[in-house]
């Protein structure tokens, strides 16, 4: 039972570690789209003004 409980901790770090990874990869494509292309963003500025 023992054994079972750590692997199961090993493997949702594992979980934890590629969500994180995931979670990061995908923020920094998005910024670098809003880099490529800013127009919508300051379209949206302006109708929030």
């Amino acid at each position: 039972m023992k054994w079972l409980m750590i692997k199961f901790t090993e493997y949702s770090k594992g979980v934890e570690m590629k969500f994180i990874i995931v979670l990061l990869m995908s923020i920094m494509s998005l910024s670098v789209y809003a880099d490529q292309s800013q127009i919508p963003y300051k379209i949206l500025d302006r109708s929030e003004m």
